[in-house]
Formats: C-alpha cells, structure tokens, sequence
C-alpha cells in the first residue's frame, strides 16, 4: 500500500501526496509526487536543478537525486 502524507500537498498539480514523496533540498517546505518530478513540472521558485529527498514509508535513509 502506499503511504499517505496527510495534509501534504504537491505544490506542482495541487494533489494530495500518495506513496513517493520527494521534497527540495533548498526550498523550504516545497514537495513534489513522483509523476511531477518525473514530468518535471516545478511552480513557486523550486528550480529543476535542485537536489531533492525521498520520504515515504520504507525510506529509512536520504535519497538524493539529481537531474
């Protein structure tokens, strides 16, 4: 099953977070759902290039991905 984030918004499509979330490194309290990262979608000053973490249910460590 996948996780779900409470309250947790995708700042790109506005949709409550399931499953994968993936939060900026350098943006304060800026997350994305995995299908508008991969889509790369990006809204408010979030730029493609930044670094960003996994969180989710069976994600015990920072995943940091760069494009």
């Amino acid at each position: 099953t996948n996780t779900v984030h409470n309250g947790v918004i995708c700042d790109a499509c506005k949709l409550e977070l399931n499953g994968l979330r993936l939060k900026c490194d350098q943006c304060y309290d800026y997350d994305l759902c995995l299908r508008c990262y991969r889509q790369k979608k990006v809204s408010k000053n979030h730029n493609i290039d930044h670094s960003v973490y996994a969180v989710g249910k069976y994600i015990k460590f920072f995943l940091y991905i760069k494009n």
